[in-house]
């Protein structure tokens, strides 16, 4: 059971008892909001859009774990909205602890409220405000970065958040966005990332920039294709590099494949004649560490 006592719309201490024991959190003046209209749930509910994440700079991370991640890396926050009710268990409470720890801004709302701005089935409880970390490509950090991703024009959210949490399972140090597509902070990203944006380096840029930044520093330009390149086994990967991925639909163009020193060839046994783009970097991903030359 937890019990939040309030006075005067601030939340002073956080009780519960598990086992038959009791134990008392306490927590500095943890401020209460009430009113769909108050500036920070207006301002949580327009970091849906995207031009608003992209004019503010600012993203929502909604879930205890992606939360957890974040304060972990010192991500930026501007402020955490929590929902008392629905912190049931000890992660919740420790999270609440951390969070007051940091000094970032708590704010208490109702469960009703939080469901007007929560983009899931069901909330945790917890929405945090954070700015993002959109970097360009002449800020990349090169000694941090032998093993990167580029996405041309990616349409779906999911897709880039899925090939970030693969690019942190398997070592690899960020990713790419090429010629606009989809925001690699789009909610669905951010929760397919499972607290990979938070650790990796993110930068857009267009094709062009891209390939004369990757010249200039000395990358190998890794493409793929279904139809056509060579076997993995063939391949030589030596740091740093780029794996370059076309969009889903289209995949790379000619004059994308020219740009590429070596394009792999992912070729389909069976009846499809594509794999899903977070797949099939996965894949290329873990078979080039493998392949890797020093």
């Amino acid at each position: 059971m937890v019990i939040f006592c309030l006075g005067e719309r601030i939340v002073g201490r956080l009780e519960y008892r598990r086992r038959g024991l009791a134990k008392t959190i306490t927590l500095k003046r943890m401020k209460n909001i009430e009113s769909r209209q108050n500036e920070k749930i207006r301002l949580a509910r327009v970091l849906r859009q995207r031009k608003k994440r992209d004019s503010e700079g600012r993203f929502l991370i909604e879930g205890l774990f992606h939360l957890g991640e974040a304060l972990e890396a010192k991500v930026d926050l501007d402020f955490v909205l929590v929902v008392p009710s629905l912190i049931r268990n000890d992660f919740g409470k420790q999270m609440l602890g951390k969070i007051e720890a940091t000094g970032i801004s708590l704010f208490e709302i109702e469960a009703e409220l939080m469901d007007s701005l929560s983009q899931r089935e069901k909330s945790s409880g917890f929405l945090g405000v954070a700015r993002s970390q959109y970097m360009d490509l002449k800020d990349i950090d090169i000694a941090k970065a032998k093993r990167l991703v580029a996405l041309i024009n990616p349409q779906d959210p999911g897709n880039v958040g899925s090939i970030l949490r693969s690019v942190d399972a398997n070592g690899s140090d960020g990713i790419l966005l090429l010629d606009r597509g989809v925001d690699a902070y789009h909610p669905s990203a951010v929760r397919a990332g499972m607290g990979a944006h938070f650790w990796k380096q993110i930068a857009r840029g267009t094709f062009d920039e891209f390939t004369k930044w990757a010249r200039d520093n000395h990358y190998q330009i890794l493409g793929s294709s279904a139809k056509e390149g060579l076997e993995i086994q063939q391949i030589q990967a030596s740091l740093p590099y780029v794996l370059l991925l076309g969009s889903e639909r289209e995949g790379l163009s000619d004059s994308q494949k020219g740009a590429c020193d070596q394009i792999i060839s992912l070729r389909m046994l069976g009846r499809n004649t594509s794999l899903n783009l977070s797949v099939a970097a996965g894949i290329l991903l873990f078979r080039l560490r493998e392949m890797e030359i020093e």
